[in-house]
């Protein structure tokens, strides 16, 4: 899921500069059907965030409010 956002651009890690990715945990009930999807952002470099979210559209506003690269 890169870049796959909400009608909003995902900006670089403000750390290194390089491109995240949104990562997607699904909880599933007894019978194997999701319940639940969790999204967080991740980057090569080790940072991203520390909170799971339940809408895609979260993470990335949330992601977005950090300060830009340079």
């Amino acid at each position: 899921m890169n870049k796959a956002t909400v009608n909003n651009e995902l900006l670089p890690c403000p750390f290194c500069g390089r491109e995240v990715t949104i990562k997607k945990r699904c909880l599933k009930d007894w019978r194997g059907e999701v319940t639940m999807r969790y999204y967080r952002i991740a980057c090569s470099c080790g940072a991203g965030t520390h909170k799971e979210y339940k809408t895609e559209k979260a993470v990335v506003n949330v992601w977005n409010r950090r300060a830009r690269h340079g």
